[in-house]
Parts: C-alpha cells; sequence; structure tokens
C-alpha cells in the first residue's frame, strides 16, 4: 500500500466501522478464548462485548462445556486454511454463515483465527413466478445465464432450466413436478406463501423483488434474491433465482490493528462508498468501487451522490438515499448508476448510517445488477413478442383448465376466436365450456375433450355450434397437457373456420339434387316423346307398306284413301315435332311463359282423333 492510500486510511475509525458491521466478529486464541468482539456480538449474546474477553467461545455461542463437532476454529487450527460452514446456533436461534480465517504472527506461526458469522435466518422473502407452455421458454431459460423457473399457482415448477443445479445441486428434471416450496427454508415459506397468494389477487400486493432462504440437496441453506413476475394471463410466475450466499461480505478478517481493517476495506468484492450524511459528498471509496465506476480514490473525493447517478433520475436516488439514513429502508435495488465514461450500470444499494470522525456518514455497499436486468427486460420483451403473435395468428386458439369431475374452464382465447364467434373475451375467460358451447354441441365436444385425456393424444373432429355472428362449422384440435404425476391439467385447442366451405358443399350438393332432376324429368320426356311418335310412325309405315306391295291393283279411290291417312299421321308427327322444339327452347329460356286460358276438350278431342 503507497503513502497515499496509508495516509487517506489513517483518517478512518476502523474499529468503529469493526463496531459498525450488522455481522458478528470476534477473534479467538488457540485456546478458543475470546480476545476481541465487535458490538453485534456482544448484542446478539445479550452482554456488552467488553465482557466477552476471556470467555471460552463454545460456551458462548452454543451454551456448552465441550467444542462442537463442528467447530471451524479447531478446523483452522488444524490446518492453517480458512474455513466456512453454516451453522445453526440454538442458543441463539439462528442459522450463521461463518468465515474463520487464520492468524499468523511474524514468524508464519498460527496464533488464532478471526471469525465472521452472519446470521441469515431472518432474509424471509418470496418470488412470482412466469408460466406458459415449457416449450415457450426453454430456449429464454437456457440462455439467461441466470437459474429461472415457471411455478404454477398450487406450486408446482413446471419448466427450470439448468443454472438452477448451481443454485440447488438439482439437474432440471429433478425440479419439475416437485412444489417449489420444498426448496425454500422453513423460517422463508410462511412468508413466500403470502406473498404468492397475494401476487395473484394483485401483483402490486407483493413485492417483485426480496430475499429468502433455499434449501439446495446436499441440505445447506443458500442466500437468494428472487425475482418474480406474473405471466399475463395466468396464474403462473416466472422466478429468477440469484444466489447471493457470497455476497457483500463486508470483511475477510478483523485484525487488531488499523492494517487489519484497511485490509478488510480495500480487498472487499463488493464496491464500499462512504459518503457525508449532510453534504452527500464522498469521503472514502474502496478499490472495487473505483473499479466499479472508473474514478480513482482522489476523484471520488471531489464528487457527491449526484455526480454518479444520472441527471433524470436524482430525485428517486436522492429519495432512497435520505429513507436510508433514517433507518426506512436498508437496500435500494436496482438503482441506475453513472461511470466516469459515461455509460450506466444498475446496482443494489445497501446503506448504514454511522458517526466517522465525528460526522455522520452513510456507509454504501454497491452491487452491480445490470445482467441481471438484463435478463428481465429479455424475459419481459419476449414475453409481449410472445402475447403479440398469440392474439396477431390467424388460427382460432384456445387454452382450458381441466378441473373436477369432467369440468373444463377456458384460462384464454386469442383475439381470432373472439373475432370468429362475435363473443368477448370477458364472456370467454374465466367461463365453463357449458357457458360457451351449447348443445346439441356441448355433448360431442365434452367427448372429444374426455377422449383426448384417455388416450393421452389430439383428437380432431368437426363441430357446429351458434354464435352471435351465426352458425359455424370448424374442424377442431385438442391437445393435453399433463403433470410429472399423470394428471391432465390443461388443454390447449385450436379451430379452423371451415363454415364457407362447409355452405359451399351444401350449394353443390343441393345443385347436384337440381341437376339429377331435371335429368330425370328430361329422360322422362324423351320416353314419353318416343311412345308418341312410335303410333303415327307405325300408321305411316303402314300405309306405305300397303302402297308399295298393293298399288298397282288398287282404285284411285282407294289410293286416296290412304294418302288422306298419310297426311294426317304427318301432320300429328309435325306437330309433335313442334312440342319438342317448343319444349327445347323453353329448357334454354328462348321462350318466355305466356299461360292463355282455353277449352280443354277440343284439344282433347283432337289429340285422340290423331289416333284413331
Amino acid at each position: 500500500m503507497d503513502k497515499l492510500n496509508k495516509s487517506a486510511f489513517s483518517e478512518i475509525d476502523f474499529e468503529h466501522i469493526f463496531d459498525l458491521s450488522p455481522d458478528l466478529i470476534f477473534i479467538l486464541d488457540r485456546d478458543h478464548n475470546i480476545i476481541r468482539a465487535n458490538q453485534a456480538m456482544g448484542e446478539r449474546v445479550g452482554v456488552s462485548s467488553e465482557s466477552l474477553v476471556g470467555s471460552k467461545c463454545f460456551w458462548c455461542m452454543h451454551q456448552t462445556d465441550e467444542l462442537p463437532a463442528f467447530c471451524v476454529h479447531s478446523q483452522v487450527l488444524k490446518d492453517g486454511k480458512e474455513h466456512r460452514a453454516e451453522i445453526f446456533i440454538e442458543h441463539l436461534d439462528g442459522w450463521f454463515f461463518v468465515t474463520a480465517t487464520p492468524l499468523l504472527d511474524k514468524d508464519g506461526a498460527i496464533i488464532g483465527a478471526i471469525h465472521i458469522a452472519r446470521d441469515f435466518s431472518d432474509r424471509k422473502r418470496d418470488e412470482e413466478a412466469l408460466r406458459e407452455s415449457k416449450a415457450k421458454y426453454q430456449a429464454i431459460f437456457e440462455s439467461t445465464g441466470a437459474a429461472t423457473l415457471i411455478v404454477e399457482e398450487d406450486t408446482t415448477i413446471q419448466m427450470a432450466n439448468k443454472e438452477c443445479y448451481s443454485v440447488t445441486g438439482y439437474t432440471p428434471d429433478e425440479l419439475i413436478g416437485q412444489k417449489w416450496t420444498q426448496f425454500v427454508a422453513p423460517e422463508s415459506l410462511q412468508e413466500m406463501m403470502k406473498n404468492h397468494h397475494l401476487r395473484r389477487q394483485n401483483p402490486d400486493l407483493a413485492p417483485k423483488k426480496y430475499e429468502v432462504k433455499l434449501v439446495n440437496k446436499k441440505g445447506d441453506r443458500r442466500d437468494a434474491l428472487l425475482d418474480i413476475g406474473i405471466i399475463p394471463d395466468t396464474k403462473q410466475s416466472v422466478v429468477s433465482i440469484l444466489d447471493i450466499t457470497e455476497r457483500s461480505q463486508m470483511e475477510d478478517m478483523l485484525r487488531e490493528s488499523e492494517e487489519k481493517y484497511r485490509t478488510i476495506f480495500q480487498e472487499s468484492s463488493s464496491g464500499i462508498l462512504i459518503a457525508d450524511g449532510e453534504t452527500k459528498g464522498f469521503l472514502f471509496s474502496n478499490p472495487a468501487i473505483c473499479q466499479m465506476f472508473g474514478y480513482s480514490e482522489e476523484e471520488f473525493k471531489l464528487l457527491s451522490v449526484k455526480n454518479i447517478h444520472p441527471r433524470d433520475s436524482l430525485d428517486s436516488v436522492i429519495s432512497a438515499f435520505e429513507s436510508q439514513m433514517k433507518g426506512e429502508i436498508s437496500v435500494a435495488y436496482a438503482l441506475p448508476c453513472l461511470r466516469k465514461d459515461g455509460t450506466i450500470f444498475y446496482a443494489d444499494i445497501s446503506t448504514a448510517s454511522a458517526i466517522i470522525n465525528g460526522q455522520k456518514c452513510a456507509v454504501g455497499f454497491f452491487t452491480d445488477v445490470t445482467e441481471r436486468i438484463k435478463i428481465e427486460e429479455k424475459l419481459i420483451s419476449n414475453e409481449q413478442r410472445l402475447s403479440t403473435i398469440y392474439d396477431t395468428v390467424g388460427a382460432i386458439i384456445f387454452h382450458l383448465a381441466v378441473e373436477a369431475k369432467g369440468k373444463y374452464r377456458f384460462s384464454s382465447v386469442n383475439q381470432a376466436f373472439c373475432n370468429t364467434t362475435g363473443l368477448s373475451k370477458g364472456q370467454i375467460v374465466g367461463k365453463m365450456v357449458s357457458e360457451v358451447i351449447s348443445e346439441p354441441s356441448l355433448m360431442m365436444v365434452l367427448g372429444k375433450y374426455q377422449q383426448a385425456i384417455d388416450e393421452s393424444t389430439i383428437v380432431r373432429w368437426e363441430e357446429t355450434s351458434d354464435y352471435p355472428t351465426g352458425r359455424l362449422t370448424g374442424e377442431v384440435s385438442i391437445a393435453p397437457i399433463f403433470d410429472v404425476n399423470g394428471h391432465c391439467t390443461n388443454l390447449v385447442g385450436s379451430v379452423l373456420d371451415i363454415t364457407d366451405r362447409k355452405q359451399a358443399e351444401e350449394e353443390i350438393k343441393q345443385k347436384n339434387e337440381e341437376l339429377q332432376l331435371v335429368n330425370a324429368e328430361k329422360d322422362k320426356f324423351f320416353s314419353i316423346i318416343a311412345h308418341d311418335l312410335r303410333s303415327p310412325f307405325n300408321s305411316f309405315l303402314g300405309l306405305t307398306q300397303i302402297m308399295a306391295e298393293q298399288l298397282p291393283t288398287m282404285t284411285l279411290e282407294k289410293i286416296q284413301t290412304i294418302a288422306v291417312s298419310m297426311r294426317k299421321s304427318a301432320t300429328n308427327l309435325y306437330g309433335l315435332l313442334e312440342n319438342l322444339l317448343e319444349w327445347s327452347r323453353m329448357q334454354q329460356g328462348m321462350t318466355t311463359f305466356d299461360p292463355e286460358s282455353f277449352s280443354l276438350m277440343p284439344k282433347i278431342s283432337g289429340g285422340l282423333a290423331s289416333y284413331l
């Protein structure tokens, strides 16, 4: 450390910061005697920190006269390495993440260890989760880089990406179908379930982001930050999980000298800024915060809170700063921060009030959450895109929830469903199928739904139902969705409207029937004409045959009689041909129908005479 840095840090009351830390910090010698403890340690145990000096650590922490089997101090003394453990301390009624770091003398011999015990028992927060189908989100999940789940209203995990393994120790296949609650530590469960139900009543009633304790496959408790959102038009939620177990370690080790505290301040992975509580000007900064913003320690001393945030966000930033100084909130989430080069990143800022060198100061701890914000924005963008596709696609699509006793309820429909049927979404969504589809189609439809569930396959059929827009016919496809226990929870259907095609087919059928009737009438008419033509022709042929065979022997009178008969036959034939031509013209529309009255008997007599 150069002289400039040493000079800067000589102004800091590091021992005061040691007592300011909310973590339990104490130093043990080789015989497990406490030789130094901070104020938080004394307050938790219920005595002053000074009265702890000289006491055995296992008596103060565990109320026992013997070393516990899991004693991390013993492990440090044995191998000289740093050890960490999550320990439930019954006497203090809490779980602690304990870090024990060896202390060495100038010859490198172990003389004791620094212990930092972080209480993570009270972090009880819950996160909402997004739900649509697994196929819709799987690609996004696997590329987010964050552990992500989709959770049903009954807390069943519907989808999980590979990143969940790093947080929970479970593979996606092991998580899917399990209850989300079984991975939440008991101390966080009640608050989580409360938020879970409130979120489904009204998303604004429950926090979007909060911290909880999770239990991984090994049984270890992990601190996690949950970011939850409800998938629109569903009861599903999307849960993003960030493991923060190692985050915000205020101190890596504590030493009696200024060098010990400066090392903790300098080597913290969290960005730390100390600001004047009144002027909001910065007094001290650590290397992590300098790297985060791009300023040097000396440059930070010339800046204040308003210089490291975008101008259009200053009102909300200053409001959060003042609320933290008053103790109203401890963490301000996802505040925009302005780097020296003008670029913006987002950080969660945890701030505590402290008196340093006689003045009221704010000690802020910065965690860069820019990547998490980008993931959240990507999830929102993709959800909006998928929702747009759902409502703009031309095909009719609907989603049914399967309830007990063969009941089915509409969960959602797309805009094409409303446009085709003339029903609004308010008239459909949340309604039972029996309230939307009427008989006689209803019984058939319910039977097809049950068939799809029983056979675990897609079922297709034609259905005709009456809607405000009229009687509609469609080709319906329905597909069942099952949970890991084999229970059908939802049905997803699509409908191809074939009403126009069915009407065209019906018109063609009617025209064919009319054509068949016309052809039958024509055949009957031709049969009658052929019959009527046969008699005159037979008479005509008979007379001509007589003349051909007997003409030389026939008298003139006989010939004249035959000629008169032939003329009558020819006249009748001509009349029949005229009638046939007139009928043909009528069929072609060439003759108008002009009915007139006449005496029927003469016509009948004339007709009979032609055959006599």
